[in-house]
């Protein structure tokens, strides 16, 4: 089976009627794919978020990771959060924050897909500046917290370690109570750097704070 086959099966394994045949069938499968060749490798940013998300439904292949050796003599697959529900993803997320600033700021973490983790934030007096409005470091924080996060489900956590090094930020509009929502989106996954983009709006949909993160990955 080579990965153009497996990335076939992935698409077609809704029929199944179990969802653990389903995975099954997945693991197995991936087991069984050898390294892509060239025209693969370069098609595969493309054809994985497409290909999977019609096959795997509500089970997210979240981190499909093909990292090449350096003697490009063969290829590793890591597979973090091969096969798991997105609500187990989100309470894991969510269980991290206890004790920590994002259970301070009250963050949760609401949805999230291949490319993308969302967290929310309520605003009120204990996130405003002294003209009771969201203060702009409350949004940093909050860009940091779902873009820290985001990075945290792509890598394999007990080998890995997410660290912040830069992050920037626009604030575009003003915000006195309600919630506001960040969405983390994936611009750039290397081996080392994690590039996020993490817009955060209010409950129309209007931009709060434009928000860029860099992540670096370090092996602990």
């Amino acid at each position: 089976m080579n990965f153009i086959n497996f990335l076939n099966l992935a698409s077609s394994t809704q029929h199944l009627a179990s969802n653990r045949n389903r995975d099954r069938a997945l693991v197995g499968a991936l087991l069984l794919v050898p390294e892509p060749d060239e025209g693969q490798q370069k098609g595969l940013a493309k054809a994985r978020p497409a290909a999977l998300a019609e096959g795997i439904a509500h089970i997210k292949l979240l981190s499909l990771n093909l990292t090449w050796l350096n003697n490009n003599k063969g290829c590793k697959l890591g597979l973090d959060y091969l096969i798991m529900d997105k609500a187990k993803i989100l309470e894991r997320c969510n269980n991290l924050t206890r004790n920590t600033l994002m259970e301070t700021l009250n963050i949760e973490y609401v949805d999230l897909g291949n490319d993308f983790l969302i967290a929310k934030m309520p605003v009120n007096e204990r996130v405003h500046q002294p003209m009771g409005l969201l203060h702009g470091g409350a949004s940093v924080a909050l860009a940091e917290s779902v873009g820290s996060a985001a990075s945290m489900i792509f890598v394999d956590i007990d080998k890995y370690e997410v660290r912040g090094i830069e992050i920037s930020a626009n604030h575009i509009k003003s915000k006195r109570e309600g919630f506001v929502f960040a969405k983390a989106s994936l611009i750039h996954k290397g081996s080392k750097l994690h590039l996020w983009e993490i817009r955060i709006t209010d409950e129309n949909n209007q931009l709060i704070s434009l928000c860029k993160l860099t992540n670096m990955i370090l092996p602990k």
